[in-house]
């Protein structure tokens, strides 16, 4: 069976827009006070350094994505340089991490909601109603997708207009009250002291992989996901990537500048770490309460809606194209694909659906899924730097409309901030990913069963010896915590020895 490609019809600035989208979700909304929590004010820092790591692991993408622009970004990438074993492992993976993200986002939807309409909690758990309306939602912004990507790219340009004006609003809000008032303390980011042996390290390390920090950068992936259906792909999708890092950055350090200085003395008392607000419902709620800024209060819950919804129906049109690529890398699935009237495949969409519906009952803390996802999505950024040194090697003339300067430099950085995030994640993250990754090792070996198994195995050792290497550094941590020295010297020795296997 011969599948339908899927079409080229988005712009650079809609696949901006849609990573965009993807990346300004309800990240916003709690990751500022859970960063400042574990970092204080160094949770400022924390930004800025999550910001730069996802710029220096999106140049590799932009690069390798743009040279071979397809449908499945990285999960193709990889097919490509280490095989297909790689690849499905990869694609399955993303899978989990788009399948759970949407129910993450539509719960945030609910529990704001719930300030209005009492029956939609029993409690901390969800009513029956909860649960319907949760699954409507779900059934909306999934099944939008059946009519085709300009009805996602039209929808995603209006989204990205409020999750733009909303924060910005809230934010000069808040400053032009504490300039006014005469409040505003910057001497407060530095904590009394300005030196860097001054810096919380492990705090804002921590910060970076479990307070949502990456969390909130993560989809600027979305941009090498849909290269296969834009338009001038080896333009747009650096375009994309580089520009929605570029402008969610700078709104999320904007954010979390505001939030350290309005938070009143008095709420410090106990320190950081036990920072807490009377209100449930997020810090700039509790914030708002604080300031007097009752009024303000309808635009944080108006917003508490567009911008989960919107960045929950940019991740539910994610997983149908990965199932796509799925689909391609295995023949017995082929049949999925069959595209419907409108040239989009319907199975996928429909199984995603079922799929989030079910992840939303199943979903534990926020934490600690926060926790999973991220260390999930950083293990597939790493195919990045490895990919983009291999066809620096096997395609040395292929002319590249995006290039990055200082390749290995840029390769090593990018390997060694994904592992220092996936390290950061913790070793019970770690530990429930790892029992999934042992699983999906039986499932390919059992796909790939003779068919070349074994010299596919052999394309994702490097990965697989790397996550092991991590896992058992978690471990010893998690038992007794090592110097940051140490942590340091070690992630840096892992990733070297990583991407000379994955290049060799």
């Amino acid at each position: 069976m011969t599948t339908r490609p899927l079409k080229h019809q988005m712009s650079r600035f809609q696949l901006l827009f849609l990573s965009f989208a993807a990346t300004f979700g309800s990240g916003w909304l709690f990751a500022p006070l859970f960063a400042a929590q574990m970092a204080g004010p160094a949770a400022l820092l924390a930004w800025l350094l999550g910001g730069v790591m996802s710029v220096v692991i999106g140049l590799t993408i932009a690069e390798v994505v743009a040279l071979h622009p397809k449908t499945g970004g990285l999960t193709h990438i990889a097919k490509l340089t280490h095989g297909k074993m790689l690849s499905i492992f990869v694609t399955v993976l993303y899978l989990l991490v788009f399948l759970i993200l949407p129910a993450i986002e539509v719960r945030a939807v609910m529990q704001y909601a719930s300030s209005y309409f009492s029956g939609i909690m029993q409690g901390d758990e969800f009513s029956l109603l909860g649960y319907g309306l949760s699954f409507v939602l779900l059934t909306l912004i999934t099944l939008v997708n059946i009519y085709g990507l300009k009805t996602t790219a039209v929808l995603t340009e209006i989204v990205v207009f409020f999750k733009i004006i909303t924060p910005v609003l809230i934010c000069f809000t808040f400053l032009y009250v504490l300039v006014s008032s005469g409040t505003i303390d910057n001497t407060r980011l530095f904590a009394g002291s300005p030196s860097l042996a001054a810096i919380p390290w492990v705090g804002v390390f921590k910060a970076i992989a479990t307070s949502g920090i990456i969390f909130s950068f993560n989809g600027f992936t979305q941009a090498a996901l849909y290269a296969g259906e834009a338009k001038d792909p080896q333009k747009a999708v650096p375009f994309a990537i580089l520009g929605s890092l570029l402008l969610s950055g700078s709104l999320y350090i904007l954010i979390q500048y505001v939030f350290i200085m309005a938070i009143p003395q008095e709420n410090l008392s106990q320190g950081w770490a036990q920072l807490a607000f009377p209100s449930d419902q997020g810090p700039f709620v509790g914030l708002a309460i604080l300031l007097g800024l009752s009024w303000l209060l309808i635009v944080v819950y108006a917003d508490a809606v567009i911008s989960p919804l919107g960045t929950g129906f940019a991740y539910a049109s994610a997983a149908p194209r990965l199932l796509h690529s799925l689909g391609e890398n295995t023949p017995a699935l082929e049949a999925l694909l069959k595209p419907n009237r409108f040239g989009v495949a319907s199975f996928p969409i429909l199984f995603t659906l079922a799929a989030e519906c079910l992840a939303f009952v199943l979903l534990p803390s926020l934490k600690m899924m926060i926790a999973l996802l991220v260390a999930a999505f950083v293990l597939c950024y790493m195919v990045a730097p490895a990919s983009l040194l291999v066809l620096r090697k096997t395609e040395p003339t292929v002319p590249r409309p995006f290039r990055v300067f200082a390749a290995p430099l840029v390769a090593y950085l990018s390997m060694f901030f994904s592992n220092i995030m996936v390290f950061s994640c913790g070793w019970v993250a770690l530990r429930n990913l790892s029992v999934l990754a042992v699983a999906l090792i039986g499932l390919l070996l059992f796909l790939q069963r003779g068919n070349r198994g074994s010299s596919q195995l052999k394309g994702c050792l490097w990965f697989l010896v790397q996550l092991c290497a991590i896992l058992v550094l978690t471990y010893l941590d998690h038992t007794q915590p090592l110097a940051f020295s140490s942590i340091f010297f070690s992630v840096a020795g892992i990733s070297l020895v990583s991407l000379l296997l994955a290049t060799h």
